[in-house]
C-alpha cells in the first residue's frame, strides 16, 4: 500500500533541515478562516472562530526561520484570502516520536537512518523529551527507549542496531507509536511530534489507515516522514 500518499495532508517529506525546523522552529500562525459559523438567539450574523496552523518556514538554505511578521505571510482557502489574526513563535515543550524502520529492505540504509535520529536528538532542546520505536512487522514493534530528555541515555539507545526479515507494518508502527506519544503528558500544553525512518511502503498491518489518520488528527501530532533511499 503506498501509505504516503494517503497520509500526504498529515506528512510532511522532510530533509533534513526541515526536520531540525519542525523540532525547535515552527511558528504558530493564527487566522480568521471558514470554519463552522457560530450563532446565538439575538445574533442573526454568522461569526466564524479562529483556526490556528502551525508553520514550518525555512530559507533557501534550509535553514529554520523563527521570525516573520504578518505582511510577509498569506494564506488563502477556496481562493478567498484569509485574514492573518497574529504570528507568533512556538515555544512550548516537545514530545517527539522517532519510528526507525529495521526491516530487511533497510539493511544498507539503516546507518544514514541512525545517524538522522541523532540529529534530532541533538538538537532537541532541554525541555523536549523523545521515545525510540523499532518496527519490522505488527509483531515485532518495540519500544527501545522510553521518554526521556537525557541525551547521552538516547543516543546509547541508538547504538548496535541491526535489521531482520520480515513484511514492514509501517502503519501500525505510526499507530503504536502515536497512541504512546498522545498519552505522554496528556494534561500538559505540549506539542507532539512523531518522526518516521522508512525505506517505503507498508507490506502488512492490524490497523486501518483510515483510523491510523483519524488518531493523528484527533491528538493534533505532527507527522514527518524522513523516506530514506539508497
Amino acid at each position: 500500500m503506498n501509505y504516503r500518499r494517503r497520509f500526504s495532508p498529515y506528512i510532511t517529506n522532510a530533509r533534513r533541515a526541515i526536520l531540525r525546523g519542525c523540532l525547535i522552529g515552527a511558528i504558530g500562525l493564527t487566522l480568521n478562516t471558514g470554519g463552522h459559523p457560530q450563532t446565538n438567539e439575538t445574533q442573526t450574523a454568522q461569526v466564524r472562530s479562529p483556526v490556528t496552523l502551525n508553520l514550518i518556514v525555512v530559507d533557501s538554505n534550509d535553514r529554520s526561520i523563527d521570525q516573520l511578521r504578518m505582511e510577509q505571510l498569506t494564506v488563502v482557502e477556496d481562493k478567498v484570502e484569509q485574514k492573518i489574526i497574529s504570528v507568533e513563535a512556538d515555544g512550548r515543550p516537545i514530545d517527539i516520536a522517532i519510528a526507525i524502520d529495521s526491516s530487511g529492505s533497510f539493511k544498507e540504509i539503516l546507518v544514514a537512518a541512525i545517524e538522522a535520529a541523532k540529529l534530532i536528538v541533538n538538537g532537541r532542546r532541554p525541555q523536549d523529551e523523545i521515545f525510540i520505536e523499532r518496527f519490522v512487522s505488527s509483531d515485532r514493534i518495540t519500544t527501545v527507549q522510553e521518554f526521556t530528555a537525557d541525551t547521552d541515555v538516547l543516543l546509547k539507545s541508538l547504538n548496535g542496531w541491526k535489521t531482520e526479515g520480515g513484511q514492514s507494518a509501517v502503519v501500525d508502527a505510526v499507530y503504536l507509536a502515536a497512541d504512546h506519544l498522545a498519552k505522554h503528558k496528556a494534561s500538559e500544553d505540549r506539542r507532539k511530534a512523531l518522526v518516521v525512518l522508512t525505506d517505503g511502503e507498508d507490506r502488512i498491518s492490524y490497523y486501518k489507515l483510515e483510523d491510523t489518520i483519524k488518531l493523528l488528527r484527533e491528538k493534533g501530532i505532527q507527522v514527518f516522514l524522513l523516506a530514506v533511499t539508497k
